[in-house]
């Protein structure tokens, strides 16, 4: 989760339970979700402090906050002896998620119908403007109008309803020198029936790894809000009813820098699937559900987050591996054939050494990773070359992959690595395209103008 300017608000925080007992505090919520509360004060004493997992507060010029999932990671007292000789104490909390805008009971849990995201990058994808211009060059004059898009609803095949949705921001006072309208593309889930908030969580995690692989780019939560329309009793006062909430949370997709959003660099834009959105949105959440460890591989390795290239080669080696065992039941050789085999040589092997045997033999019917690649390669071959191309590139892959795990790389492999992370993340990219829907010739249409896919598959 981006935050481009760090929240730092001050206010006082009690445990629900206990409404009279109000400690003055920092909360403090940095980029990437991390959010931190430091109390002028502890619940309970430094013996026995009690246990936390939801802070109820108000914040200065901020109005209520709800902290669940918080612990305490450190307290601490010291004396001020220069003035009142009173124990100063401290506590450090760390939170996993805040609902600012409510204040929630103590074992409330919260439930909502309704979820608002911004994506970095979604305005460049979706590729939607209300604005129309008409300048009259030669006249010196210009003709600019603006309509608000209407709302793209999608339905999910888990009930929810999603929506590319439009908001703008229209000039308030009339300026003679200058106008400004700024327009903005979010998402909009909808669901008939409220839910906890991870099960939208959930949902907005996936379309935010559709986005990064759709732009080609890691993109990230801008902000994340909700409505809360029920009526809801605080300990102090009634809340009015449809009160905006607005949701931080730890989140380790984010960027410290703007992501670079190019439209060559795309994998495809909105406009090239919008008469099958739906379709293709609906197989990417699936996809993520069949195959999550994949798409989480592909994503940290699309955003170069593994500290070595060894690291990110092996992740790339068993994301294709995870991938082709979820798609094919493919064996060296019949089953019922195979454990005929086994239990012939179990029993001829040497006496106290059949445990071992059997071990050793207990995947011994899997496909092999270099027939695994091949496999995976077969639908686009033609993309990596002719026959002898591809099975070099196949046994550098199994070779790298064998000496990684087994033995030491020469520096010749090392120097290779980057090469082969990049054909296999292009293989990856490829593959999740075929998965969502998009035919052969689409792809190679999709491989001709993206020119960094097309430079990876040609090198």
């Amino acid at each position: 989760m981006r935050i481009k300017e760090e929240f730092k608000k001050s206010g006082y925080f009690w445990l629900p339970s206990v409404p009279d007992k109000r400690i003055p505090g920092i909360l403090s919520i940095l980029d990437g979700g991390v959010i931190k509360l430091e109390l002028f004060g502890v619940f309970g004493t430094l013996d026995e402090p009690e246990p936390i997992k939801r802070i109820v507060g108000h914040l200065e010029k901020g109005g209520f906050v709800t902290l669940d999932d918080c612990h305490c990671r450190r307290m601490s007292s010291s004396v001020d002896t220069s003035r009142t000789f009173d124990d100063i104490s401290r506590s450090y909390i760390d939170v996993m998620r805040v609902f600012k805008g409510v204040a929630y009971r103590e074992s409330e849990i919260p439930h909502f119908d309704t979820l608002t995201f911004f994506i970095a990058g979604i305005d460049e994808w979706v590729g939607i403007s209300g604005i129309e211009e008409d300048y009259q060059f030669e006249n010196h004059a210009a003709t600019i109008s603006y309509k608000l898009p209407a709302n793209i609803p999608l339905k999910l095949d888990n009930g929810m309803e999603l929506s590319i949705a439009f908001d703008c921001q229209l000039p308030l006072s009339l300026n003679r020198k200058e106008i400004g309208i700024t327009q903005k593309t979010y998402f909009h889930l909808v669901s008939q029936d409220a839910r906890e908030l991870d099960e939208f969580i959930s949902i907005a995690n996936k379309l935010t790894t559709f986005l990064c692989f759709a732009i080609n780019e890691v993109v990230y939560f801008d902000s994340v809000s909700t409505v809360f329309d029920t009526p809801h009793q605080d300990v102090r006062e009634n809340l009015r009813s449809e009160i905006p909430v607005d949701i931080y949370f730890l989140n380790s997709l984010h960027s410290k820098n703007d992501p670079e959003i190019y439209e060559h660099k795309m994998l495809f834009e909105f406009e090239k699937i919008q008469d099958r959105a739906e379709t293709i949105i609906n197989n990417w959440i699936k996809g993520c559900e069949q195959s999550g460890a994949v798409f989480h591989l592909y994503v940290w390795a699309q955003r170069n987050a593994y500290p070595y290239l060894e690291t990110r080669f092996l992740s790339l080696v068993q994301g294709l591996e995870i991938y082709h065992r979820g798609i094919s039941n493919e064996k060296e050789m019949d089953e019922a054939e195979f454990e005929q085999l086994v239990e012939n040589l179990i029993k001829q092997c040497p006496q106290g050494r059949e445990k071992w045997l059997e071990g050793r033999l207990r995947y011994g019917n899997e496909v092999s990773l270099r027939k695994r690649i091949t496999r995976l390669i077969e639908p686009f071959k033609d993309l990596f070359g002719n026959k002898g191309k591809r099975k070099k590139l196949v046994n550098r892959i199994v070779d790298t992959r064998n000496n990684l795990t087994h033995h030491h790389l020469e520096r010749e492999d090392i120097d290779d690595l980057w090469v082969l992370s990049q054909k296999m993340e292009a293989l990856v990219q490829l593959l999740f395209l075929q998965m969502i829907g998009f035919g052969q010739e689409e792809i190679r249409s999709i491989v001709w103008n993206c020119n960094e896919l097309k430079q990876t598959l040609s090198f």
